[in-house]
């Protein structure tokens, strides 16, 4: 329900006062928390959207000398890192979408999430959501594939582990069937890690740490730790 009645504020929030563009940012932002991420089928854009959505109709409706003072409050009002990365990824816009605010203002932001990385205690790091595509956004136009001292935590690998896995969706042409696969971002780790020996010592860790009790046990680890077998043997999915 609440992601139904996120997506319909949309064509309400064009109309807003600048005033009102702040306050309404940071109370959709701190729904974050209560949504699904990631996408649940073939067409459906990542939960995430529910939110980034609403908060991305308000920011277009500043002018251009308001937009990036009030980015960057909402940036530093959000609690969570890979919060502060989804808002990233909506104000730096792409190759086919046009950023919010410049490239330089989007820089200095990815410059702040990596140092805020850099300090995150390891006991924080690990209760972060997507927090290998939190890396990847503050890392991203940089020579540092991680600003994270605690990589070698069992409990902060254990975490990047997850959150490297995502399920992927294919249909063949002509069947109404969906097949759901769940992919491992293989290359981002290794680089996080800087080499597959590191990162072999690091799944080590965490296997070391689910005997002892160290670590929770959870579905999610465990199908991380079973593609990490498949893909350091050598597979990768047939269209690599």
């Amino acid at each position: 329900m609440l992601d139904d009645v996120l997506k319909r504020l949309v064509p309400y929030l064009r109309d807003v006062s600048e005033e009102q563009v702040l306050p309404t940012a940071k109370a959709l932002m701190r729904q974050l928390p209560r949504i699904r991420l990631g996408s649940t089928g073939m067409l459906s854009p990542g939960g995430e959207w529910a939110v980034l959505s609403p908060v991305r109709a308000l920011l277009r409706t500043l002018g251009e000398d308001a937009v990036e003072p009030i980015v960057r409050s909402l940036f530093h009002s959000i609690t969570s890192l890979y919060g502060r990365a989804l808002l990233l990824s909506v104000v730096s816009g792409g190759s086919d979408d046009r950023g919010v605010i410049t490239e330089d203002a989007a820089q200095s932001l990815r410059g702040d999430l990596f140092s805020q990385l850099h300090t995150a205690r390891p006991e924080d790091l690990a209760g972060e959501r997507m927090l290998l595509q939190t890396l990847l956004m503050a890392t991203a136009g940089t020579d540092d594939p991680s600003p994270l001292e605690s990589r070698s935590d069992p409990r902060v690998v254990a975490r990047l582990l997850e959150s490297a896995t995502a399920p992927v969706h294919s249909q063949t042409m002509g069947s109404v069937a969906v097949r759901t696969e769940k992919r491992f971002a293989w290359d981002s780790l290794v680089n996080v890690f800087g080499g597959t020996t590191l990162l072999a010592e690091a799944v080590a860790s965490v296997r070391r740490s689910l005997d002892d009790g160290t670590i929770e046990p959870s579905e999610e680890l465990a199908d991380a730790l079973a593609l990490y077998e498949k893909y350091s043997a050598g597979w990768r999915p047939e269209e690599f």
